[in-house]
């Protein structure tokens, strides 16, 4: 692990040629590295305090830095207190986020949240985007919660790790939790699994103009057919071209016996994340552990109302699951 650390530092004078020759399994796994830490501001919220921070370490494709920003609600005390990342959609942080921090805080745990910049929808075009954009989001998330865990400028004191992963989120909960053992607990609503053909499936804006416009450039398309429907045997070719390039998958880092530790939420109807992929993954924790993960049920709805209707209707059963969890005797102690 020594040996992977200082490979981490290694890939900023790396080019991407040399970073594809690298195993990135090892890298989501290796010791976190980060060059800058610090909280910018916090006041004052109700009966706990709300921080923004932000996290600067090594792109490990060796392109400058990435930036992470977070909001951290911290509850008052001296004494070490469970942490819960808060990993928000592809849209960035909503009420519906702010509301799961604030009912974490207010039952005794720190919670961060944790958006994708949305610049990140923009800058890759190759065939290569998925993995990159994987494992940089997982990497950054990772290492933040390391920095708030242990970084001597991070103002509160941890004694375990949780997360609440919704849609993109989820599925970068997904991998954070099969990775990291120092996730103790997580609340995935609407993961999936089978990243290629959830990707040459999904309506997701910015996942649909990138694969567009790699039809375009793969099949000679001009800028104006690029805009014409895609119809079935398009997808089904460009989901057959993109297998070989992820190699960041959800359904390759399921931990075994973790069940559990998880609770889940599944949608129905729903063209962003499609049930088929959201039923490979659950099925494949089910299969490793001979029994499914609890599931909050009964939210037979599309994606935007399954999110809303989740917290709405199981904010509280989210909060007392990760309280058992991570707060009480029960919990699973996280080692250093």
């Amino acid at each position: 692990m020594a040996q992977l650390a200082g490979l981490i530092v290694l890939l900023t004078l790396l080019p991407a040629t040399v970073f594809a020759a690298l195993n990135p399994a090892d890298l989501l796994r290796a010791k976190p590295v980060y060059t800058k830490f610090k909280i910018t501001s916090n006041n004052q919220a109700g009966e706990f305090q709300r921080h923004k921070g932000e996290l600067r370490q090594p792109d490990p494709y060796g392109e400058g830095e990435l930036l992470t920003r977070f909001e951290l609600y911290t509850v008052p005390t001296s004494k070490p207190a469970p942490l819960v990342l808060v990993l928000a959609p592809y849209r960035g942080q909503t009420f519906v986020d702010r509301g799961y921090a604030e009912a974490l805080a207010q039952a005794g745990m720190h919670a961060a949240i944790v958006a994708v910049p949305k610049e990140a929808y923009q800058q890759e075009q190759g065939i290569d985007y998925i993995n990159r954009f994987f494992l940089r989001h997982t990497i950054n998330t990772r290492t933040l919660a390391y920095a708030l865990q242990y970084d001597r400028n991070s103002p509160i004191k941890v004694s375990r790790i949780g997360l609440i992963g919704t849609s993109l989120g989820g599925i970068r909960g997904s991998i954070l939790f099969g990775i990291d053992s120092r996730f103790e607990a997580a609340v995935l609503i609407i993961p999936g699994g089978d990243l290629p053909n959830l990707i040459a499936n999904t309506v997701l804006a910015p996942i649909s103009r990138w694969r567009r416009r790699l039809l375009g450039i793969m099949e000679g398309h001009t800028p104006s057919e690029e805009k014409r429907e895609i119809d079935l045997e398009e997808v089904t070719a460009f989901e057959q071209r993109l297998r070989p390039h992820v190699q960041i998958e959800p359904l390759d880092f399921v931990r075994p016996d973790s069940n559990d530790r998880l609770l889940w939420v599944r949608s129905k109807n729903d063209n962003f994340v499609p049930r088929r992929n959201q039923d490979r993954l659950f099925n494949a924790y089910a299969a490793a552990d001979r029994k499914p993960p609890a599931e909050i049920d009964g939210l037979p709805l599309g994606h935007y109302a399954t999110v809303l209707a989740a917290y709405l209707r199981g904010k509280e059963r989210i909060t007392d699951f990760l309280t058992t969890r991570l707060c009480s005797s029960q919990g699973f102690r996280t080692d250093r």
